[in-house]
């Protein structure tokens, strides 16, 4: 999340809670935890359900990825670093920024608010900064195949993911000095920034919201649509190519020719055939998943960080109008939002993708297999040996035949 802005405080400052007081009489009321409206009755279970779903569908992606290594392509890279972004905004954002909305109070220390602000802004850039990334690498991949196939290596992906988490460590440095551990008169804390130049404060936030809000979504929606218009030309070309040669067979059948060809077995022509349609609908029909897939992709960034980027710029650049309309609860539907993100990205990238989910079911099938194995061994004789061999080699025979099909299922998408 991003710590340049006031989202775990009360919008209540400090002053307003002295004047409501009898201060010079000493007898202002100590701090108290608030009981639980109606609104939070309803969201603590809808964050608890965010939280366990991100955490485990991001821990699975991982293991997947990390597990097979044949898997280990330049995009599946990036879908790595995209999980682990995700998994550790789930971790550091949610608890460390819903349990102080629920108390009014940050009671997590001063420590905690410097370095755990600081690291939810750097996990939150370097999670966007994949999904700019992955737009761009896909892009040239479709649209670009033969200029990218010099860079597009594993090695060119490690220095530009580099590039990204060093990146964000810099851009999140302003928010790690000008944030700030404050207690409160009535035995509360609060964790803020306060910056000492207003003007700074407000270009900063401004500049957060281009560069991790506006500038994303405009390189994802231009990249994702010449992706879109490049898949649907190949659509159109493939059903015209199609048309054309059904219309020149039929032609060329009532032709008489001069020389009497060789005679094919009828059933074996009629399979081929048969065989070239099929493949020719399932690309059309993956192409069209994944286009339906492009779009959702801008969707969801853009319907789930939208309201609270606009929500926190507008306290930032004017607190007190802010005050009167964003409350405590609809500052965390809006948080609440946001981390709905980070539960859907391992979907939406990774499980509703075929070769991923063979994937995930063959690395847990291999652990599987390795558990059988290490039993197999310690109970088996030396006299077991060939049957511990077979299994081996029919396990190898598998992953071979797996892959050569997730490797034509890569060339038809």
């Amino acid at each position: 999340m991003i710590p340049a802005m006031n989202i775990t405080e009360p919008l209540t400052n400090v002053s307003t809670l002295a004047n409501d007081t009898c201060l010079n009489n000493n007898c202002f009321k100590p701090y108290e935890i608030p009981a639980l409206t109606l609104e939070w009755k309803i969201l603590i279970p809808l964050y608890c359900l965010i939280f366990v779903l991100s955490v485990v569908g991001n821990i699975l992606v991982i293991l997947t990825l990390v597990q097979n290594k044949r898997m280990r392509t330049v995009t599946n890279v990036f879908l790595l670093n995209l999980a682990i972004s995700d998994l550790f905004i789930a971790i550091l954002c949610m608890p460390f920024n819903t349990i102080p909305l629920i108390l009014q109070n940050f009671v997590f220390g001063k420590f905690m608010c410097i370095s755990v602000r600081y690291l939810q802004g750097v996990f939150f850039c370097v999670g966007c900064f994949t999904l700019v990334i992955l737009s761009l690498e896909r892009y040239f991949a479709i649209c670009r195949p033969l200029h990218s196939r010099k860079w597009q290596t594993l090695s060119h992906s490690y220095k530009i993911l580099g590039i990204c988490w060093i990146l964000s460590f810099i851009v999140m440095i302003p928010s790690a000095i000008n944030n700030k551990y404050i207690s409160l008169i009535y035995g509360n804390n609060m964790c803020r920034e306060e910056w000492d130049n207003t003007s700074f404060e407000i270009g900063y936030t401004i500049a957060l919201l281009i560069l991790l809000l506006v500038g994303p979504v405009v390189t994802m929606t231009i990249a994702y649509m010449l992706i879109a218009v490049t898949l649907w030309i190949g659509m159109k070309m493939d059903t015209q190519n199609e048309l054309e040669s059904t219309i020149g067979s039929q032609n060329g059948s009532c032709k008489k020719p001069d020389v009497v060809p060789i005679a094919k077995p009828k059933g074996r022509y009629d399979l081929q055939r048969g065989m070239r349609q099929s493949n020719s609908e399932r690309s059309r029909a993956s192409k069209k998943r994944v286009i339906k897939m492009l779009f959702a992709v801008v969707f969801e960034f853009f319907v789930c960080w939208t309201p609270m980027f606009i929500i926190q710029s507008w306290v930032i650049i004017d607190e007190n109008s802010a005050e009167l309309y964003v409350t405590n609860e609809l500052s965390s539907a809006f948080h609440l939002l946001a981390y709905v993100s980070t539960c859907c990205n391992p979907i939406t990238y990774c499980f509703m993708n075929r070769n991923f989910r063979q994937g995930f079911f063959s690395a847990f099938r291999c652990l599987r297999r390795q558990r059988i194995y290490r039993q197999k061994c310690s109970s088996l004789s030396y006299s077991g040996g060939s049957y511990v061999n077979t299994k081996i080699s029919k396990a190898g025979s598998y992953e071979r035949s797996h892959h050569f099909e997730n490797a034509v299922e890569s060339e038809e998408t």
